[in-house]
C-alpha cells in the first residue's frame, strides 16, 4: 500500500501496518541509498504509493505521471511519534486517495495553530 521515503522513520511502517498493510520503509526493500528514481520506479513495479517529505516526488509526479501515486507530507521537523499521529488522523484521507483510481498526488499539510 504505501512506501515510506528515507526521511520518513523506518519506526513508521511498522507503527503503521495494521491502519495500512503491506507498508514498508525503503530501508526494508534495500533502497536506503537509492535515488528518487530508482524508489519511483520500485513503488511503480509493486502497486506502493510513495510517502515522502521530499518534494522531489511532486516533480516525479508532474513529470511521468501515475503511477505511483505519491502522498507529500508537508509536516516540517517533528518527532517520529507527532508525525505518527498526524498520519493516523489523516488516515481516511489517505486510504480514500489510494482507492480513488483518477487520484495521483496528495498534498497532506499541518494547519499551524
Amino acid at each position: 500500500m504505501l512506501l515510506f521515503d528515507n526521511n520518513i522513520s523506518p519506526e513508521a511502517p511498522v507503527q503503521l501496518v495494521e491502519l495500512f498493510e503491506g507498508c514498508k520503509h525503503v530501508l526494508e526493500v534495500n533502497l536506503g541509498s537509492a535515488d528518487d528514481v530508482e524508489v519511483w520506479n520500485y513503488a511503480k513495479e509493486n502497486n506502493l504509493a510513495i510517502i515522502s517529505k521530499d518534494k522531489d516526488f511532486l516533480h516525479l509526479s508532474n513529470r511521468y505521471g501515475s503511477p505511483p501515486k505519491v502522498i507529500w507530507v508537508r509536516i516540517g521537523n517533528v518527532s517520529t511519534q507527532e508525525l505518527l499521529v498526524f498520519l493516523i488522523n489523516r488516515s481516511i484521507e489517505i486510504k480514500s486517495f489510494i482507492l480513488n483510481e483518477n487520484s495521483q498526488l496528495l498534498e497532506l499539510v499541518q494547519i499551524e495553530s
